[in-house]
């Protein structure tokens, strides 16, 4: 069998093209992994502060005009942070603030959760961990009349 000229050059041009194809793709891969994990904890701690303030809403009122409704509310959400559960991406679930409002017009809690997140690929001159913040309101729903 006659065996015709070789259409690949012998000189090693595709190993250093696929090195250099890895060294552009691979990184890009890792940003796109951290920012899919970014965009997965964000919605976590927005789940979380959501959760929350749907919790210190429906807290009922003690007794009414003394206060104690916004430490019962604050007990409510700070227990919804409590039971929420840690991931390798977001740790660390708190309540900073949990403002309970019945004035009027104006009846709700709004609630600020907090969340550390760490990067599944820390990249150089980007920190590998940062905290990300979300706050949710939601009306008050369980204020009944005393009779």
């Amino acid at each position: 069998m006659l065996m015709g000229k070789s259409r690949y050059k012998s000189s090693g041009s595709s190993i250093l093209e696929t090195t250099a194809g890895l060294l552009l793709l691979v990184p890009i891969g890792l940003f796109l992994t951290d920012t899919i994990a970014l965009v997965l904890a964000q919605s976590s701690v927005d789940s979380l502060a959501k959760q929350a303030a749907r919790a210190a809403a429906e807290t009922p009122d003690p007794n009414p005009g003394d206060g104690s409704a916004q430490a019962a509310a604050t007990v409510a959400a700070k227990t919804v942070a409590s039971s929420y559960p840690n991931s390798p991406l977001a740790s660390q679930p708190t309540i900073t603030s949990c403002t309970y409002t019945d004035s009027g017009s104006t009846s709700q809690v709004t609630v600020v959760a907090q969340v550390t997140f760490n990067l599944p690929f820390p990249v150089l001159l980007i920190p590998s961990s940062t905290t990300l913040h979300s706050s949710a309101t939601e009306p008050i729903v369980a204020v009944l009349p005393n009779n």
